[in-house]
């Protein structure tokens, strides 16, 4: 049995970056995993609130997505990040604006966003992007949520304004079609089934 275990739910844009990146590592590792909203069977044992995608390898016990990934890419020597300083200080700052302000958009109600804040962080986004066919750390924390962006909110302000910068746009089409963000990627209808039950019952 592997000494990696993955607690997680299904259909996480966050728990999908971490799959993605066990993947791309073709690590071992056991998939502990729950109904959107739900706690994944002894998920308890190791964080008493339950918090969710969390890694176990021995005794350490981790939450947060980037977190994990920074983990696992300096522990298992995947490097994952530009070779260049001020690229990769980009690439963090576009991660952080992403979790900030893309992800809830996601999950988060339809509201009209703060279109000088949007397009202040697509401008920090696009002087970040390298090529993404190649998987990199950048790649795999971006390419999870402008996958389900694309599907669950079509029509939204986010996805119009990137899909009014056409590099932009190939970036993240380019970063959603990695072998590795398709291959771990949920089953739609049944996470769309999954969100609408969540939000119905008042788990999230």
């Amino acid at each position: 049995m592997s000494d990696l275990t993955f607690f997680c739910d299904y259909g996480c844009p966050y728990a999908h970056r971490v799959l993605a990146m066990l993947k791309v590592l073709e690590l071992d590792f056991e998939h502990r995993e729950a109904r959107l909203g739900e706690k994944p069977p002894g998920v308890r044992r190791f964080s008493a609130s339950g918090r969710i995608p969390l890694l176990v390898h021995g005794d350490l016990v981790l939450t947060e997505s980037r977190v994990i990934l920074d983990y696992l890419n300096e522990r298992f020597g995947y490097l994952g990040y530009s070779d260049d300083f001020e690229t990769r200080t980009r690439q963090r700052h576009a991660i952080a604006l992403v979790d900030e302000y893309l992800t809830p958009a996601v999950f988060g109600p339809i509201t009209s966003p703060d279109l000088h804040r949007l397009e202040e962080g697509l401008d920090v986004f696009e002087a970040a992007m390298t090529t993404p066919q190649t998987p990199s750390l950048f790649a795999l924390c971006i390419a999870p949520i402008w996958w389900r962006l694309f599907r669950l909110r079509p029509a939204s302000r986010v996805v119009s304004s990137i899909q009014s910068r056409p590099e932009l746009l190939a970036w993240m089409q380019g970063a959603a079609e990695l072998e590795c963000i398709v291959e771990t990627a949920p089953e739609m209808a049944r996470a769309s089934a999954d969100l609408a039950w969540a939000r119905q019952t008042g788990l999230i």
